[in-house]
C-alpha cells in the first residue's frame, strides 16, 4: 500500500498514541511479505492522489476491481480496461517515489521524533 506522508504528522488520539502507530509501522515496514509504501511531500502530487484506490485482482468473475471509496457516492469499476490499468501505472509510480529501508526508517523515525 502506499500513504501519503502527512499520515505521519496528522496527530490522531495524542502524542503516546501516534508513537505507538508510528512504531508498529516502523515494524511493518521491516517485513520481507508486506510493502509499506510512504510517499514524502518531496514527491509533489503525483496523479492517483486525488482519492483513495483499491485495485484488487482477486480471483472473481468480474476479474480485476477498482474501488474509489473516498467518492459519494463510492465507485466500483470492473470492466473499464483504461481506468484498471491507468490506476496501476499510478500507483507503480507512487511506488518508485516512495523511499526504502533506511530512507523509509528514517522518515519514519523522524515522524515520531517530533511527538
Amino acid at each position: 500500500f502506499v500513504m501519503d506522508e502527512s499520515v505521519l504528522h496528522r496527530r490522531v488520539g495524542g502524542n503516546a498514541v501516534m508513537r505507538e502507530q508510528l512504531a508498529y509501522l516502523a515494524k511493518q515496514a521491516a517485513r520481507q511479505d508486506l510493502a509499506v509504501n510512504v510517499l514524502p511531500f518531496s514527491a509533489g502530487l503525483l496523479p492517483g492522489m486525488w482519492a483513495s484506490t483499491i485495485v484488487d485482482s482477486a480471483d472473481t468473475s468480474e476479474g480485476d476491481i477498482l474501488c474509489v471509496p473516498m467518492v459519494d457516492p463510492p465507485m466500483t469499476i470492473t470492466r473499464d480496461r483504461y481506468l484498471l490499468e491507468q490506476a496501476r501505472i499510478d500507483f507503480a509510480r507512487m511506488v518508485e517515489r516512495a523511499p526504502q529501508g533506511a530512507e523509509l526508517t528514517w522518515l519514519l523515525d523522524e515522524a515520531r521524533s517530533r511527538l
